[in-house]
């Protein structure tokens, strides 16, 4: 059967920023997912999600998701409704359930998801083995519409080169270059950008997402401490040591360009509340911390026991050193390392793809 990578992403604008943010659906986290799937998978064609009803039923389609499956349809989750008429079988990896607020556990979620979406979910789960999800969070959900093909997997972005050594360990956590990340408008934020900029260290900010960013990124205007508040409110600290560390701060648009630079820039500790851009430096073979804000972040970090805290507790950290102590890859990490690779790997070949894991 021949294997198919289904490209979920957008068109690869080089447009404006705003514009090739809307092409990874306003998040340049989705690329790594997305990225690090398709480099773990042996495929004889790519093609994009909008072609999939011209392939025929002697192919296996592998079709990277994330949080798609939701109350509410989004761009991204429109795209699953293409892959019903397909006549091969599709397998959907890394699949995960968005919640809110109120809409906080399986029962609330199965209460409210649209019929249309639990048809469709129950169509494609029908061509396929198993479907690949996230974590126990997400399998509870799709049980509960009575989808039992499931496999918990983690998220694709974690089964990269670097667990394929056997001999694979985590260095330890330095304070010499930090790397972080943020998610704009989020209460804490502020705690996390004054514990780093306070410490001294050398940091590196890099934002993902249009909340992230001041408007000066993306419009013509001067640098300012309004426009940065703006996405990071309740900030106490000095303009200049504000406006010095959002002068330097990246965006990437491919993951090539993301990796070098943390690389070249030599990072040596990783922190923040984004899910991917904690990953992505993780795969690096940086040390990493991820802080914990919603139930998508948490359900990864669990299934894959990733250092992490909880996003409440942030705010009684009173130094960065408190937090790089908190980055322990300890032996329950590492076993389950073993574990999860080994359960993904099987995913994959009980679907019939081929894939580069040996």
């Amino acid at each position: 059967m021949k294997t198919i990578f289904v490209n979920t992403m957008g068109h690869d604008s080089h447009g404006t920023i705003a514009e090739r943010l809307s092409d990874c659906y306003t998040n340049t986290g989705n690329l790594v997912w997305h990225e690090y799937c398709k480099r773990g998978i042996k495929f004889s064609e790519e093609i994009r999600i909008e072609d999939v009803t011209k392939h025929c039923e002697n192919s296996v389609l592998v079709v990277p998701v994330a949080n798609n499956i939701s109350a509410t349809d989004t761009d991204f989750s429109r795209n699953l409704y293409k892959l019903v008429n397909v006549k091969g079988n599709v397998v959907l990896v890394g699949l995960g359930v968005q919640i809110g607020k109120t809409i906080n556990t399986p029962k609330k979620f199965v209460s409210v998801i649209p019929q249309r979406k639990v048809r469709m979910i129950k169509q494609l789960a029908e061509k396929c083995n198993y479907i690949g999800v996230r974590g126990e969070y997400s399998a509870d959900c799709l049980a509960r519409l009575g989808i039992k093909n499931i496999k918990v997997i983690g998220c694709p972005s974690f089964y990269s080169g670097l667990l394929d050594k056997n001999t694979y360990k985590m260095k330890k956590p330095a304070l010499k270059n930090v790397c972080f990340n943020i998610t704009g408008g989020g209460r804490h934020e502020h705690v996390l950008l004054e514990r780093i900029l306070k410490s001294g260290v050398n940091s590196r900010l890099i934002m993902q997402d249009i909340k992230d960013m001041p408007e000066v990124t993306y419009e013509q205007k001067k640098l300012t401490r309004e426009l940065i508040e703006k996405s990071i409110p309740g900030l106490e600290i000095e303009n200049e040591k504000l406006i010095e560390v959002y002068k330097r701060a990246r965006i990437f648009f491919d993951i090539e360009s993301w990796e070098r630079y943390l690389i070249e820039e030599e990072i040596s500790f990783g922190v923040g509340t984004r899910l991917h851009g904690n990953m992505i430096t993780f795969l690096q073979g940086i040390p990493s911390l991820w802080i914990t804000h919603d139930r998508r972040t948490s359900e990864v970090v669990e299934t894959l026991k990733l250092p992490h805290i909880d996003y409440d507790k942030l705010i009684k950290v009173k130094y960065l050193e408190a937090l790089m102590e908190k980055c322990n890859y300890d032996r329950k990490f590492y076993n389950n390392c073993n574990y999860m690779r080994n359960e993904y790997v099987k995913f994959l070949e009980d679907n019939g793809i081929a894939h580069n894991f040996v």
